[in-house]
């Protein structure tokens, strides 16, 4: 159900593959999902309708999601990889990122293969990888997303996201850091 006071679960699950082709229009991309459903409850999320009907309720964690990658960057040889974009179906820094940790093993991933990427994130929990992103400005991009700046439409759109305050305090951090990001 997309309202609901109740927290979600948090659970492991196994993933047999990570990086997928998308397609939006003319542009082909890759991307990563590390986990598998969303805390942040956003009442017109279009990934509800493709995961499962516990998409808010039950959040998977792909615990394997880095070494799966790795494996598939290496499958990839010398071959032109494309930017990667890190959660087109999820958010990579809900609260389920914080007990799990997912999402930064990816990024170190990427950073060792070299590979450039954007995050599409609500979150503030980014902060903690803020180190990750200032070694490698050249090659990361940071997508935040508000719906809105007043604070009572947000809590009922999007319940689980912070107040639109600490997201700005978190864009300034990273601006601050002349990381390049976009704001939607």
């Amino acid at each position: 159900m997309w309202y609901s006071d109740k927290a979600p679960v948090t659970e492991k699950k196994y993933s047999k593959s990570i990086l997928r082709y998308f397609k939006v229009g003319s542009h082909i991309g890759l991307t990563i999902n590390p986990y598998q459903g969303c805390h942040h409850r956003c009442g017109y999320c279009y990934a509800t309708y493709e995961w499962s009907p516990d998409f808010y309720d039950k959040i998977y964690g792909k615990i394997n999601a880095h070494e799966i990658l790795e494996t598939e960057l290496n499958s990839w040889g010398k071959k032109s990889i494309l930017p990667v974009m890190i959660s087109s179906a999820t958010d990579a820094y809900q609260y389920a990122e914080a007990r799990f940790g997912i999402t930064k093993r990816c990024i170190q991933m990427l950073q060792q293969y070299q590979i450039p990427f954007y995050v599409f994130t609500k979150s503030t929990l980014i902060l903690r990888d803020l180190d990750l992103f200032r070694n490698y400005t050249h090659n990361c991009f940071i997508v935040w997303s508000i719906t809105t700046t007043d604070e009572k439409i947000r809590r009922v759109l999007e319940p689980g996201t912070p107040s639109t305050t600490k997201i700005f305090d978190t864009i300034k951090r990273f601006v601050d850091s002349a990381i390049k990001f976009a704001l939607t």
